[in-house]
């Protein structure tokens, strides 16, 4: 598991609070993972994603990373108050 601190100073834990992460599955893999399920293969197996996120409680920000990286690739963060608009701040 891993941890790091948002820039708005929160401390980001996946093992301590595992809710800030979220997983991505296009369609192909999602459509991949109820085949599998439909065939009777283990059903809750999500090991296909390649792109997860974790979503800073505090600030909203949006921490990308790839499935070979424990750095983020990418960081967003609101640019409106009230969440409508959404501004990258890295690569």
């Amino acid at each position: 598991m891993a941890r790091f601190n948002c820039k708005c100073g929160e401390s980001l834990s996946n093992s301590t609070n595992p809710n800030i992460e979220y997983k991505i599955f296009s369609n192909n893999e999602w459509d991949n993972l109820i085949d599998r399920t439909e065939n009777g293969e283990k059903p809750l197996d999500f090991d296909g994603y390649t792109v997860h996120f974790w979503k800073c409680p505090n600030c909203k920000r949006l921490y990308f990373f790839n499935n070979s990286s424990d750095k983020p690739s990418q960081v967003y963060k609101l640019e409106e108050e009230d969440g409508s608009v959404v501004k990258k701040v890295m690569d």
